[in-house]
């Protein structure tokens, strides 16, 4: 498992889980810096499989917002996928007044977000 002063990254079966440290994600030097991180995750594998949990996430600023199209573009380019979970209710309607639920697949947990972030878009050609 890796660590930043803002993340825990670990490797779950070929998936990379990102999990915040912090409750609240506010500061803008701490979203930059996890941003950066996290698009780091992406150079580093433009394939990546990708969850980001957001179970211990009570608040976050609309720059995190942000910093997540930034991610969800890089990853679409590398052909990668990430999906979210762990989402409370207030900051999930957060994503909802801001249509990113439609843009991110979010499921409940780490479990079934396993599960999604693995499953192959089957391919005519």
């Amino acid at each position: 498992m890796s660590e930043s002063k803002n993340l825990l990254v670990s490797n779950q079966d070929g998936v990379t889980v990102v999990s915040f440290v912090h409750s609240k994600l506010l500061d803008e030097t701490n979203i930059h810096e996890l941003g950066a991180n996290l698009l780091k995750l992406i150079d580093i594998d433009p394939n990546i499989k990708m969850v980001i949990n957001f179970d211990s996430v009570e608040y976050l600023s609309s720059a995190v917002l942000g910093k997540l199209m930034a991610i969800h573009k890089k990853v679409s380019v590398g052909k990668g996928k990430v999906v979210l979970c762990g989402i409370v209710p207030n900051v999930l309607e957060v994503f909802k007044i801001t249509k990113l639920d439609k843009l991110f697949n979010i499921e409940s947990d780490i479990k079934n977000s396993l599960k999604s972030v693995k499953k192959v878009k089957k391919s005519w050609f």
